[in-house]
């Protein structure tokens, strides 16, 4: 059995602006079903800018060249290339600590960036009709 949130729920995250919760349903949702790309790009994005919690050093060793590759493409694919730029260039081992500041010094930003991403696409979020 697949997961399903009420459609009042998804509306109120949205409404709210609830990235954290949005965050948490969508990697759920993103489980059992396929999301448009964008969603895809939000998750990717929101790992990222929440690395500076526990150090972008370990973020940049731990993911994947297809996924780095990945973020990097959607990033400039979605109109991102601000953020795709910095992305990029925090690889650079000696970039973290400056990545972290500018991930802070930039998180409004980021917030409004992640959520104009999937803004349009919340019915995509919304329960399934039944079969």
């Amino acid at each position: 059995m697949s997961v399903s949130y009420a459609r009042e729920y998804i509306d109120r995250l949205y409404d709210s602006r609830d990235i954290s919760t949005l965050y948490g349903v969508i990697t759920t949702l993103h489980r059992d079903r396929v999301l448009p790309e964008r969603f895809h790009l939000f998750i990717l994005l929101w790992n990222w800018c929440c690395a500076t919690r526990s150090g972008m050093w370990q973020y940049y060793e731990g993911v994947t060249q297809c996924d780095f590759r990945k973020a990097y493409d959607l990033l400039n694919k979605y109109d991102l290339p601000w953020i795709a730029v910095v992305y990029q260039q925090g690889q650079a081992a000696n970039r973290c600590h400056d990545l972290d500041i500018w991930i802070e010094e930039n998180w409004s930003q980021l917030e409004e960036a992640a959520i104009d991403l999937i803004a349009d696409y919340r019915d995509s979020l919304y329960p399934l009709p039944k079969m």
